[in-house]
């Protein structure tokens, strides 16, 4: 398999994971279905340049647990907190907020939920990547290579679309004083 497509394939199942678990935790949660991503298509990014960063980086100490489980609450972390600060920059806006959270960092990360990105990214090494990876390598690679392509394309266009009208649902609004709840 040519590393980029199985990189690439790393990135929208993850994303497209991430946008199922966001959708579930919210309907669990709250009773609503919401696409609670920046994008209108079913991927959310963040999950997928996790996965990416996590595999990218941690898949060499796969000998070593406490490695992997702490150097994804950490790259988690990180990614989860520049987000943050883009997407506030950006639109003013807020996508998540754990100021009600204990061992919170700015209300953008928080001790449970990076401790939560932490086992997801392990069992994301030892188990879901590896699944991906034998999924991928029995399907034939033209059919694996025009996946790609489209999906590719479609996140471009998303990307480019939602940079100029981003989806905008349940979000905080970000002033000098106060977060606001804004229901858009």
């Amino acid at each position: 398999m040519k590393k980029f497509i199985f990189i690439s394939m790393i990135f929208f199942s993850f994303a497209f994971l991430g946008w199922i678990w966001e959708i579930l935790w919210e309907m669990l949660k709250n009773g609503n279905l919401i696409n609670s991503g920046v994008l209108h298509g079913p991927w959310l990014p963040i999950y997928g340049c996790g996965a990416l960063f996590i595999y990218l980086i941690l898949n060499r100490f796969k000998k070593n647990k406490i490695v992997i489980f702490f150097g994804c609450f950490i790259i988690c972390s990180i990614i989860e907190y520049i987000t943050s600060i883009y997407l506030e920059k950006k639109y003013g806006l807020q996508w998540w907020n754990y100021s009600n959270r204990p061992f919170n960092l700015n209300g953008r990360v928080c001790l449970l939920y990076s401790t939560a990105f932490g086992i997801a990214g392990y069992f994301g090494i030892y188990d879901i990547i590896p699944f991906i990876k034998k999924i991928y390598k029995k399907m034939n690679y033209k059919l694996l290579v025009v996946l790609n392509i489209i999906l590719i394309s479609l996140f471009t266009f998303d990307i480019c679309y939602s940079f100029k009208y981003p989806h905008i649902v349940k979000r905080y609004k970000v002033s000098k004083y106060s977060i606001i709840k804004a229901n858009h």
